[in-house]
């Protein structure tokens, strides 16, 4: 954001001072939505693993 040449320095900081929780807000949002899609991933990758061994028979052998 611009600081507005015409503010005084006092209104430029109160004006900050009252967007803080709305990008604190918008930043704990972004924060949940990664941490969520990262567990589904997990979630997906753990569920396909599964079928994979029961469908294929069990862990293959090395040999």
């Amino acid at each position: 954001m611009e600081p507005n040449p015409y503010e005084s320095p006092t209104v430029q900081n109160q004006r900050e001072l009252e967007l803080a929780p709305a990008i604190k807000a918008r930043t704990l949002a972004v924060v949940f939505i990664v941490i969520l899609a990262a567990i589904l991933l997990l979630a997906c990758a753990g569920c396909t693993f599964l079928l994979y061994l029961v469908f294929s028979g069990g862990i293959p052998s090395p040999d």
